[in-house]
């Protein structure tokens, strides 16, 4: 949209504000804003210490379980404060036709979105409000304990495989994949809802990428769990250099060095050389490398999302 420049006494020039605009946020006369120039882009930026409530109403009455689960975290990520939760009826159907009670349900749901809690509850209706959230300037940190969360989840998995642990298998298979789901989507919902335009789509996508490598991760975890024979020291190996370049990955992502982005290329054409040349050729083994393989991938997609904004901001 396009604002037309008017001068005031003298020196004085203004720009009047959008009405939907500062009719969603909820704007008076008399009210303070904060304006930061940022290379040419001008950023209105709401007080500090202003909440901005979002109340959001679902009816679940005829969802399944799973369609219950994208409605409700969706809306979480939106971020919304509030989710007004309505039914009539005390069970819902998951993708096996099992009866589920939806207070059981929405105390499961609850329990993977961090930050959300039953406030309010009723026969036909409940209220899922947000208790706590991401701190201004906590954002990198959180940022920083994902990638940790996806790098330690595959350290574990060698050392498992390693020692043949199936009992840390199991752990891995069943929770850490849902505790790093936990953490993108609390990541997101913060993205989301900021003021702060600048990078948001770049993080977003980098955060889904992380997502994504946990799920794969997860699957690696499944398939040495259901593989009976010894774990062949080749995949081992490979699986060892996988993790590294992740965490090569994310020391790029937070410093930036060409030394360092030189040897990311160099030891990503290694481990796909060694895959492509590798006589491994049981099928459990290749769906492990083929889910290594895209990995590496992922890590290359972060990277060069992460050059673009680089040479954006010089």
């Amino acid at each position: 949209m396009k604002r037309k420049v008017i001068q005031l006494a003298g020196k004085t020039l203004v720009v009047s504000l959008p009405s939907k605009w500062a009719e969603k946020y909820n704007i008076k006369k008399g009210d303070e804003l904060e304006l930061e120039d940022k290379k040419g882009i001008l950023n209105i930026v709401l007080e500090k210490k202003r909440e901005l409530e979002r109340k959001i109403e679902l009816d679940i009455t005829d969802l399944s379980v799973p369609l219950v689960w994208y409605f409700i975290n969706s809306a979480y990520i939106s971020g919304a404060n509030e989710i007004r939760i309505i039914f009539n009826t005390k069970y819902l159907e998951d993708y096996k036709r099992n009866k589920i009670e939806i207070m059981s349900l929405l105390n499961d749901i609850c329990s993977k979105l961090i930050g959300l809690e039953i406030t309010t509850q009723s026969k036909s209706s409940c209220v899922l409000t947000e208790i706590t959230s991401i701190k201004e300037g906590e954002q990198i940190q959180v940022l920083k304990r994902l990638f940790f969360s996806v790098i330690s989840m595959g350290d574990d998995i060698i050392e498992a495989a390693k020692n043949k642990d199936t009992g840390v298998l199991k752990n891995i298979f069943i929770s850490r994949d849902v505790n790093i789901n936990k953490l993108s989507n609390y990541l997101l919902k913060h993205i989301v809802s900021t003021q702060d335009e600048t990078n948001k789509g770049f993080v977003i996508y980098v955060v889904k990428q992380l997502e994504e490598m946990g799920d794969i991760f997860n699957f690696i975890s499944e398939q040495i769990l259901s593989y009976n024979k010894k774990i062949p020291q080749e995949l081992l190996e490979i699986c060892s250099e996988v993790i590294e370049e992740v965490r090569l990955t994310q020391n790029i992502f937070f410093d930036f060095k060409k030394d360092k982005l030189i040897e990311f290329h160099r030891k990503r054409r290694e481990i796909k050389d060694k895959i492509k040349k590798t006589k491994l050729k049981e099928l459990d083994v290749i769906k492990i490398l083929s889910a290594l393989k895209s990995i590496v991938n992922m890590c290359m997609e972060i990277i060069s999302v992460r050059m673009v904004d680089e040479y954006k901001s010089e």
